[in-house]
Order: structure tokens, then C-alpha cells, then sequence
């Protein structure tokens, strides 16, 4: 059961819902208010915000997804046996990361400049519980997604605002494919992928 609350404020939608829990007004409230303070703070507005509570086993999850743009998402996640300090640790790493994204949107000296695209196929896999009737993973998505002309240091900075263990992007030096990933050191590889 799915329960939403939704807030309407300017230019941004900001949900706040229950994942098989329902989420009280009170929650609710404090939620939409301090999304809306970080990003006023921050970006003056963004697409949409949507904030979901759920129940695991003693402790509340909180998942905090804004949408910066239509193609750059922030996800921040909280943990902890309190829905409110759930909440606090995703506001404060959602914080953290447009906080970030901001400065160095600020202090790239490129201007205006228009991005460039490449629509690409991706493929969400799901993984096989029936190892011996199936070995290829069931596909459970499947959307075009956006592959943007960018610098390494941009890229690099999408990295570290969102949660996602990679970025694919067209190099804006050389016009090449290049992924920018974490690796298990905690440290951020980066491959130039050349055509030979």
C-alpha cells in the first residue's frame, strides 16, 4: 500500500510516501519543508523531489530522489530506528552532495555552453533465482538514457553528488566514450575507451 502526500511550490513537486507504512502528517510536513530549504538554499528550484519512508526489520529507511534536471538525479539514503533521524541523515548527505554540485557549477569557467546528447539503450537486469533453468539475468527495465558531452572533472562530479557506481559520457577534449567509476578502494577510476 502506497501512500502519498503531495506539495505543490512553484516549479517543483515535492511527494512524500509510504512504502507499505504510512507515512503521518507531521512527517510529512517536516519532510517537504526541509527538502524545500535545502534546495531554495542551494538551487532556487529543481523538477521535482520525492521522499519515501519504509520499514526494515527495527529501523526506518528514508530515500530522498531530487531531480537537479532532466537528466542529473541526486539520491540520498538514512537509516536509523527513528523516522526523523532517518530523515536527517538523507537531508544532510542531500545537503551535502547539491551543496557540492553547486560550488562547482560556480566555479567552472565554461559559460553557456550547449550540452551535447547520445541517446542510449539501458538495460536494468534482475538476478535469476532458477540458476539452473536460466544463466542469462531477466531484464527488468529498459529506457534511453542520455549520454551528455562533458569534462572529466564534470564528470567526476556527477559521480560523487549521485549514488551510481558509474558515468558514461562523450569526452568534450577528444570526442571519445569515457566512464568514470568507483572503485572498491573508495578511490574514482576513469577509462578512455579508444577504437583500434
Amino acid at each position: 500500500m502506497l501512500f502519498i502526500h503531495k506539495i505543490r511550490r512553484k516549479l517543483m513537486t515535492i511527494r512524500v510516501s509510504g512504502k507499505h507504512m504510512e507515512v503521518g502528517a507531521s512527517l510529512s510536513d517536516h519532510a517537504q519543508e526541509s527538502i524545500n530549504e535545502i534546495v531554495k538554499k542551494y538551487m532556487g528550484h529543481v523538477l521535482e523531489s520525492h521522499a519515501v519512508f519504509s520499514k526494515d526489520h527495527h529501523n526506518f529507511l528514508a530515500d530522498i530522489q531530487v531531480h537537479i534536471s532532466h537528466h542529473f538525479i541526486v539520491n540520498c539514503h538514512g537509516k536509523d530506528s527513528d523516522p526523523y533521524k532517518a530523515l536527517a541523515q538523507a537531508l544532510h548527505k542531500l545537503e551535502t552532495r547539491i551543496k557540492k554540485y553547486k560550488n562547482r557549477l560556480q566555479s567552472r569557467k565554461r559559460g553557456t555552453e550547449k550540452v551535447d546528447f547520445i541517446e542510449i539503450s539501458k538495460h536494468i537486469f534482475g538476478d535469476s533465482h532458477d540458476d539452473h533453468e536460466q544463466e542469462i539475468p531477466v531484464t527488468i527495465a529498459e529506457l534511453n538514457t542520455p549520454i551528455e558531452t562533458l569534462t572529466v572533472s564534470e564528470a567526476v562530479m556527477r559521480l560523487e553528488v549521485t549514488e551510481y557506481p558509474l558515468v558514461v559520457f562523450k569526452s568534450a577534449a577528444h570526442n571519445r566514450f569515457n566512464v568514470v567509476y568507483k572503485r572498491p578502494d573508495g578511490n574514482i577510476g576513469w577509462m578512455d575507451l579508444k577504437s583500434e
